[in-house]
């Protein structure tokens, strides 16, 4: 019985040591560990805001006169070009309304601008502009 837990530790160690972090690459990835935010100059207290985390998973919020709304199951990834990404729906994500898993499907297409260091994203054809956030 002994041997069979020392195997165990032992087959559990090997398997976190295989495990990769999957941790973003500034340098491959220049929108890792940055946020990007748009602001309507009209209206000031309304924004949209992407944070890329180096996880690779993207926190996003959105503020209106009207609504607000956050959304952190989201996931990045990035081109090998270092300049088009795409932001994907996070594991396990699930159309409430359909009741189809949308995990894995593109919700924005993006495009990094590192002379203006800026973002911009587009979701079904509206682009929008977004500054890197000091």
């Amino acid at each position: 019985m002994k041997k069979f837990f020392v195997a165990m530790l032992a087959l559990c160690a090997m398997a976190v040591s295989f495990t990769s972090c999957n941790q973003a690459d500034p340098a491959k990835e220049p929108i890792a560990g940055k946020t990007y935010m748009y602001t309507d100059p009209e209206a000031p207290d309304c924004y949209v805001k992407f944070a890329f985390h180096m996880n690779h998973k993207v926190s996003h919020e959105i503020k209106t006169p009207f609504a607000s709304a956050s959304q952190t199951n989201l996931v990045w990834e990035m081109k090998a070009n270092a300049k088009d990404f795409n932001i994907k729906w996070g594991p396990g994500m699930i159309d409430t309304q359909t009741g189809e898993l949308v995990e894995g499907k593109i919700l924005y297409e993006g495009v990094y601008d590192a002379e203006k260091k800026q973002i911009t994203v587009t979701m079904q054809g509206a682009p929008v502009v977004c500054p890197e956030v000091k």
